[in-house]
């Protein structure tokens, strides 16, 4: 059971960091329409939250690496379309194309850095197997 909790936790935090990134790099570039309130925040941290719980169906062994990101991709798209009507900005978003390329290069780029970090860590995990084993020998 703990060890469900700190992966749900851990999950939710790294949905939490991805989605404070985003948020802040979209107020930078003025993509938001009106200035951050509470309500903003509060439901992008919550979105994000939710976010990295879906990001737990990658570990699910049963179905293909395909289909657990169609899944992923289909929920993260549901949920931030319910922030952005939550706070009143579909009608200056949807009209514009540059939501969907928008929310495609968030997606591409919080890939890139996932793939990123994951390969540095097979990388330092296969090194120290590496020196384990050769000072076993």
């Amino acid at each position: 059971m703990k060890k469900i909790c700190a992966k749900i936790l851990r999950y939710l935090l790294i949905g939490t960091g991805f989605g404070s990134v985003s948020y802040l790099l979209i107020i930078t570039f003025r993509i938001q329409p009106d200035l951050p309130t509470v309500k903003n925040t509060l439901s992008i941290l919550v979105m994000s939250m939710l976010i990295g719980l879906v990001s737990l169906i990658f570990e699910v062994d049963r179905i293909s690496f395909l289909l657990e990101l169609l899944v992923h991709f289909c929920a993260t798209l549901t949920l931030v379309i319910a922030m952005v009507i939550f706070n009143g900005w579909g009608d200056y978003i949807f009209p514009r194309p540059g939501f969907w390329l928008l929310f495609l290069g968030i997606y591409g780029a919080v890939w890139f850095v996932i793939s990123l970090n994951l390969r540095i860590n097979a990388q330092e995990m296969n090194e120290q197997l590496r020196k384990k084993r050769s000072n076993d020998f």
